[in-house]
């Protein structure tokens, strides 16, 4: 409630509420759009990063890339590509916990609202599943779609019922901050009764004709009579509280708390989480490992088993969701690394240009596995030494006949 009229209610009697509900409604509006923002950025970053993923199939253990290679990297349904369509999956597996994934006409159909039949010795059964508004009119059992869960705790009910600690505090944060910029004052009347009913509604007409002008306004100047005098309290105010950039800042590390809270709750680095770089290349690692790698295992588990089930995948014919394209590649920082991998054998040349997203090379060598003759097994390398070592004792005993 502004100055203004807190002063004319004292005068005119009125009772002055105990909340401002335009106030009360801003601050509640803030603190919803922050806790949004910041499950929205969580969920975005994940969603972006999932969809830079490369699901590589097999087949008997040998990696080949058919039908379902592309219909897992390029086009899971005619309306959308891969990338949309992992966004979309991560966006409804975060918000509501679990996704539903259908196929049908060898189309991925990520449901937009089901309702599940849960029971114990027989599969669920998902029931009134909607795509793009169109409602299919029987039921599906669980061996017949892609059923995503995170776990038995919603997050995003877990991070709401954190925020709902920290709304009172940013509520109270913002009531604070706008009335560090309003105007305070005392009223002096000297030589007057301020209980009588006439002085009240001189004081009354003196707010409503003179006064309110000027808090409305940008600059203005109000003529006072004789016996009137205003103390201006606002600077005063102000050096009490430590000013407004002191509420300003103590609003921002709410809104850190409530970044970081979020953060924790996803598993993601807070300081990837709010875009900051400083030891980035240190904490991308942590989020590939507690954030990223177990939502990829969770999806590559249920593609696997749903898609191809026991027998085929004990034959090593199954998927796997390739993270290490999330990460950026500088070619040159890792020739190092490149030249291990290809000098033990662990990685074929095309291995690495496939990798690193350079067109296979022609040579056939470049399909071998290569090792450096710096490997060897432990009979291998104890047989060289007792040659090297028999060598040279021939070649002293010669020494000595001479």
């Amino acid at each position: 409630m502004g100055l203004f009229l807190k002063i004319k209610n004292f005068f005119t009697g009125e009772e002055e509420p105990v909340t401002d509900f335009l106030v009360l409604t801003g601050e509640l509006s803030a603190e919803v759009k922050v806790r949004e923002l910041a499950f929205a950025t969580a969920v975005s970053r994940i969603a972006r990063s999932l969809s830079k993923c490369e699901i590589r199939t097999f087949e008997e253990g040998e990696e080949v890339k058919k039908d379902d290679y592309y219909r897992f990297n390029f086009e899971p349904n005619r309306n959308q590509n891969s990338s949309a369509w992992m966004q979309e999956l991560i966006w409804r597996l975060y918000s509501k916990n679990e996704a539903l994934v259908i196929e049908y006409d060898d189309q991925l159909l990520i449901a937009e609202t089901f309702t599940t039949d849960v029971k114990a010795k027989v599969d669920w059964t998902f029931k009134g599943v909607v795509v793009n508004d169109f409602q299919f009119d029987r039921p599906f059992k669980m061996r017949e779609v892609l059923y995503f869960r995170l776990n038995n705790n919603d997050v995003k009910k877990l991070v709401n019922g954190i925020y709902e600690a920290y709304a009172k505090m940013m509520s109270a944060a913002v009531e604070h901050a706008s009335r560090t910029g309003s105007v305070r004052g005392i009223l002096n009347m000297q030589g007057q009764m301020a209980g009588s009913e006439g002085e009240k509604k001189l004081a009354t007409e003196m707010l409503n004709e003179r006064f309110k002008p000027m808090f409305e306004s940008k600059n203005a100047v109000v003529p006072l009579p004789q016996g009137f005098t205003f103390q201006d309290l606002t600077k005063a105010t102000e050096r009490t509280i430590g000013g407004g950039g002191g509420i300003t800042r103590d609003y921002r590390a709410m809104i850190d708390d409530i970044y970081d809270m979020t953060a924790m709750a996803f598993g993601i680095p807070p300081v990837l989480l709010k875009g900051q770089t400083a030891g980035v290349k240190e904490v991308f690692d942590m989020y590939l490992t507690d954030c990223i790698d177990p939502l990829a295992d969770l999806i590559e588990t249920e593609i696997n088993r749903r898609m191809y089930g026991k027998e085929q995948v004990l034959k090593g014919t199954r998927v796997r969701v390739d993270t290490s394209n999330i990460k950026h590649h500088e070619l040159f920082e890792m020739a190092g690394s490149i030249e291990k991998l290809v000098g033990s054998g662990t990685m074929t040349i095309n291995d690495v240009r496939d990798r690193l997203g350079l067109k296979r090379s022609d040579d056939p060598i470049a399909d071998k596995h290569l090792i450096t003759k710096n490997f060897g097994t432990a009979a291998e390398i104890d047989a060289a030494g007792t040659e090297q070592k028999g060598g040279a004792n021939e070649a002293s005993t010669n020494g000595d006949d001479d």
